[in-house]
């Protein structure tokens, strides 16, 4: 596995704007797996009914299907998000 830094330009752009894009860090198998987990997280809320402590939806379903437009603390939700917090990349 390769190595990864940032540089000073990303560091810098960090510390302004508060988040950084690092573009293909991760593979289409973790967007893949990232994507499933969402799906099945969203499921389980919405079968559990009262769903604003996981997620939010957004206003309108799109093509027939309840989209979240936020999982909040996704890290304290589901190993996969703990997974990529900690991943060496």
């Amino acid at each position: 596995m390769p190595e990864y830094s940032l540089t000073d330009d990303q560091i810098e752009q960090y510390r302004n704007e508060g988040f950084l894009v690092v573009e293909r860090l991760f593979d289409a198998d973790d967007l893949k797996r990232v994507d499933r987990t969402i799906r099945e997280m969203t499921d389980a809320a919405l079968k559990g009914g009262d769903f604003s402590k996981v997620l939010e939806l957004e206003p309108e379903p799109i093509d027939g299907e309840r989209v979240p437009r936020r999982i909040f603390s996704p890290y304290d939700q589901h190993e996969t998000f703990r997974d990529l917090a900690h991943d060496p990349r």
